[in-house]
């Protein structure tokens, strides 16, 4: 896929001719295993990213110190990357998976987890975790209904917090 910050433009075109910066790799790999005696089903799957526009530096500049500092630019990066992982799991009940539509909780309790880790260099959000249960079909009368919970983390990039606190000491700073 090509990174093209003028996708938006009013006159479209493909960035091959006009403002393409780099291209965007993606590699993911999956498993579709069936549990117990009941054959519960569940996918889980992991995958790698890569822009090659890259992106400005969240902290330092070309002189390796503190861009807000010098007024220098953010020093920029030829790549920005990340990696994650994810599942969904099929508890109770009834579950499908099918590869151009996903995971379907039919019927029953279903487990889902993501992580994911962006480049410390060029994200200001690092990494996110997540956890949750859905039940699908509670209610005879109301089969295709679903409730969930879930909780989830995102945590700052303590490069980012550190840019901020240099330009603006005594600032309260997220994740600091």
């Amino acid at each position: 896929n090509e990174v093209n910050p003028r996708d938006l433009d009013l006159q479209f075109s493909p960035g091959w001719f006009n403002g393409a910066t780099g291209a965007l790799g993606h590699f993911q790999i999956g498993w579709t295993p069936s549990f117990g005696p009941d054959r519960l089903v569940g996918h889980y799957q992991a995958g790698v990213w890569d822009d090659t526009a890259g992106a400005p530096d969240v902290l330092i500049g070309p002189s390796g110190r503190a861009y807000v500092l010098t007024g220098e630019q953010a020093l920029h990066r030829r790549d920005s990357y990340g990696w994650y992982v994810q599942g969904v799991q099929q508890l109770t009940g009834a579950g499908s998976y099918d590869g151009d539509v996903g995971f379907k909780n039919k019927h029953g309790l279903s487990l889902f987890f993501n992580f994911v880790a962006a480049d410390r260099a060029t994200s200001t959000l690092d990494n996110q975790v997540n956890l949750g249960l859905t039940y699908a079909g509670p209610l005879p009368w109301r089969p295709n209904d679903a409730f969930g919970v879930a909780v989830g983390r995102t945590h700052y990039n303590s490069r980012a917090a550190a840019a901020i606190l240099a330009a603006t000491p005594g600032v309260e700073v997220p994740g600091a």
